[in-house]
């Protein structure tokens, strides 16, 4: 079982079954965050979900769920698709052909659109020898409207849009970071983190989930992928909570 998972079921056992006063100060002030108006004898139910949608677990109380988002680690990664799917997002979003393909370049890194090229860049390659795509690519997908779409697929939606996350949680039962997702777009709306030399949604970044430069077979299908890191998750929601 990876780390994440066993936080994600430690966050869910801890929380099931408890009353308010019950929980620890952490938890005490992100169940008030996310409720309001909250008596000290309410019975907080919390399930971890099987599924690979956004949501990790969901919180009931008084009838009333809340579907979180936890994460946890540094260089987040917070969602994983194929390359197949993101370009039919990008077109669904009405993104010019040319900003695709510039993106596309980028994420096969071997002067290709369809990881057909004959020599392999690494990324630090990549991001030099397509440099001025990467550029142009970046300030077209920065307006307010495409980081919001951007945001809530990567975020809250993902790609099939079941078990819609309402908030992000970062860290353990014990220590923890949180915001909404209205908070979180907004910050992302108005934060565009425009220095990112990096493919980018305002300070999500994007990139191949593997480059496998080294020819690994066991590896090669993972090339068809992209990956979406929030390196900065714990300053950004820090900045968002002060």
């Amino acid at each position: 079982m990876n780390k994440g998972i066993k936080k994600e079921e430690e966050f869910a056992q801890y929380l099931n079954g408890k009353k308010y006063k019950e929980l620890n100060d952490n938890l005490k002030c992100f169940i008030k965050f996310i409720y309001k108006d909250i008596d000290e004898d309410g019975l907080i139910k919390c399930e971890k979900l099987k599924t690979k949608d956004k949501t990790d677990v969901i919180i009931n109380y008084n009838s009333i769920s809340k579907n979180i988002s936890l994460k946890s680690g540094k260089g987040v990664s917070i969602h994983v698709e194929s390359i197949i799917s993101f370009v039919a997002f990008l077109k669904n979003i009405r993104i010019n052909e040319n900003i695709i393909n510039y993106y596309l370049k980028y994420h096969y890194g071997d002067d290709s659109l369809n990881g057909s090229g004959k020599v392999r860049f690494s990324a630090e390659e990549a991001k030099t020898r397509y440099e001025k795509e990467i550029l142009v690519f970046n300030k077209y997908v920065n307006h307010n409207n495409i980081i919001i779409k951007a945001v809530n697929r990567f975020l809250f939606d993902g790609v099939t849009g079941d078990n819609r996350a309402d908030y992000i949680y970062y860290g353990d039962i014990n220590n923890g970071i949180w915001c909404s997702k209205n908070e979180i777009i907004n910050y992302f709306v108005k934060n565009k983190s425009m220095d990112l030399i990096a493919p980018h949604f305002s300070g999500l970044t994007i990139q191949n989930w593997c480059r496998n430069i080294v020819y690994n077979k066991r590896m090669e299908s993972h090339r068809e992928y992209i990956q979406i890191k929030w390196f900065n998750i714990v300053d950004d929601i820090t900045k968002i909570r002060k």
